[in-house]
């Protein structure tokens, strides 16, 4: 039994470490893209997660990159709820 415990907390840490691993890499690719300087006209569809703005997907390559960003806010409340935005990368 002491041992299932131990495995246990010990995947328990291992999965903890490899999720921070994930976001940082995640915010590594952000920071790449914005700092890219290839980014003109190219937007974030962002979501409010508890009052904060979060980056979800990168909008570009559309004729009209805002309004495409503008369909997709529209299609994720109707199909998830939420607040969302579209904000252009600076």
């Amino acid at each position: 039994m002491k041992k299932l415990i131990l495995i246990s907390a010990l995947l328990f840490v291992l999965n903890g470490c490899s999720e921070k691993e994930a976001y940082e890499q995640s915010l590594g690719l952000v920071k790449a893209i914005e700092n890219s300087g290839k980014t003109d006209g190219a937007y974030w569809l962002e979501q409010n997660v508890m009052g904060t703005w979060v980056k979800e997907v990168l909008i570009f390559g559309y004729i009209d990159n805002y309004q495409g960003c503008l369909d997709f806010v529209e299609t994720n409340e109707q199909k998830y709820g939420g607040t969302y935005q579209c904000a252009p990368i600076k």
